[in-house]
């Protein structure tokens, strides 16, 4: 825990500037009452879910925050020279439209449709949806780091030499009673377990347990993307031309890709992301941020559970 301790009051102390704090937070904090007053996803994104428009609007969607968040870091550290720099601009585009893709990818579905039982189409398209990222994330990444970055650091943070998660374990420790009080309120039960109740284990004679694993397993592999993304690509990619201004243009990404969930996950993705993103950008790995965002989530299945 102390070298948590020491990051973070290293990063405060070279990187802090309460306007540009305090200006990031008011626009998260107007975006996500905008949100949940009229449902942005629901309303405006999901009617064209899959199509062009889908994946345009997607783009706009996070390129909103993730943009605002870099001139606001432009103006308050008066680093003017990125906006001229091209290497942001295309690459901070390429990243958008590759999580843009994933969010509108579905197109497994129909193929389960056309080749599974259909006692078995909710499993396995729940199953899929959080699998598919590795061709609509990992492969996407993989290819453009090969192709463009492959002489630089490790590939986005996935390396484990020098890895040490003793102090992550002991954070996910002390989560373990918050995660406990948050899994009684009614939106969490509304929400979680994210695991499909089906008669796929009946209808083909499988222990369910099984089938829990199985889709567990899935689950948490998205998990691995999205800090692959968030804090490897969006952090640990972009600071070779942001260096720590790569962070808070990444949380307040993050925050919004958090508006389909219960108002309470959303608010704390900004203080969660911010925290990945610091412990991303100084220690230069994500498996930090796979232990916690792994460990709550697989926390909040099992709390989940127990409810019901």
């Amino acid at each position: 825990m102390k070298k948590l301790y020491k990051i973070f009051k290293q990063h405060l102390a070279q990187d802090f500037n309460t306007g540009y704090y305090v200006v990031t937070m008011v626009f998260l904090a107007i975006c996500l009452i905008v949100n949940y007053a009229v449902d942005i996803e629901d309303t405006l994104i999901d009617p064209y879910h899959g199509s062009g428009k889908g994946f345009l609007f997607t783009v706009l969607l996070y390129g909103l925050p993730y943009y605002f968040a870099f001139i606001n870091y432009v103006c308050f550290y008066r680093q003017w020279n990125f906006l001229k720099d091209y290497r942001f601009w295309l690459k901070s585009l390429v990243f958008i439209c590759i999580f843009s893709f994933d969010s509108n990818y579905s197109y497994h579905a129909k193929i389960i449709r056309a080749l599974a039982a259909p006692e078995a189409w909710l499993f396995l398209i729940r199953c899929m949806n959080n699998l598919s990222s590795l061709f609509t994330i990992f492969l996407p990444l993989l290819i453009y780091y090969l192709l463009v970055e492959r002489n630089k650091e490790s590939f986005y943070g996935l390396k484990f030499k020098n890895v040490d998660l003793r102090p992550y374990l002991i954070l996910l420790l002390c989560l373990v009673p918050v995660v406990a009080a948050a899994s009684f309120s009614k939106n969490f039960n509304t929400y979680y377990p994210r695991y499909p109740v089906t008669s796929v284990n009946h209808a083909f004679d499988i222990f369910q347990g099984i089938t829990i694993a199985l889709f567990e397993a899935c689950y948490g592999w998205d998990f691995l993307d999205t800090e692959l993304f968030f804090r490897g690509a969006l952090v640990l990619g972009m600071s070779r031309i942001l260096g720590k201004g790569a962070i808070m243009p990444m949380v307040s990404f993050y925050v919004f890709i958090h508006f389909g969930k219960p108002a309470g996950e959303a608010i704390s993705s900004f203080f969660g992301g911010y925290m990945l993103g610091v412990i991303a950008y100084y220690t230069r790995n994500i498996w930090g941020g796979v232990c916690i965002h792994l460990g709550i989530a697989w926390m909040m299945e099992i709390a989940a559970f127990l409810q019901r």
